[in-house]
């Protein structure tokens, strides 16, 4: 796939993109959550804000592949995430199963560190995000273990 048309994106530019898709996310979500659950008082309350957050993140994320080929910050800085095989817009269910490969087991974590004894389980992510980073760095084409399960793969646009 990744011919002189078609070359995988940067590291830098892919992380930057999370980064800042990340914090529009936050601030969405933080505003939804708030509007929705506005108490922190029990556990059921940090499901029900967990479960919202993650359904935010998979509606940005699932909807912005399937319909513009890209999150916002990767349109912005000239990257496009699409199907390996021919190049076309991801399918919903690739887009499902990549942000679930992605961001799942963050939400996860999340779920499980309000539970009693158990805020250490955020830690896990950071294994499996360095796990991914790792996977994406060592491959030629940048695609990382979500990509390969996804059969997806990022890549600059062209110019």
């Amino acid at each position: 796939m990744a011919t002189p048309a078609v070359e995988p994106a940067t590291m830098n530019r892919r992380f930057i993109a999370y980064l800042l898709d990340g914090l529009l996310l936050t601030a969405v979500a933080l505003f939804v959550v708030g509007t929705i659950v506005p108490g922190f008082g029990t556990a059921s309350d940090a499901f029900v804000r967990v479960a919202i957050i993650g359904a935010v993140g998979l509606a940005y994320f699932g909807l912005s592949w399937t319909q513009l080929g890209g999150s916002p910050f990767q349109r912005l800085l000239g990257v496009r995430t699409l199907n390996a095989a021919d190049g076309a817009l991801l399918t919903p269910s690739q887009a499902l199963w990549r942000w679930a490969y992605l961001y799942g087991p963050g939400v996860l974590t999340s779920a499980i560190s309000v539970l009693p004894g158990a805020s250490g389980a955020s830690f896990l992510s950071l294994i499996w995000a360095y796990y991914l980073y790792r996977t994406v760095s060592r491959d030629p084409q940048r695609r990382g273990f979500h990509d390969h399960k996804t059969g997806t793969i990022v890549v600059r646009s062209a110019s």
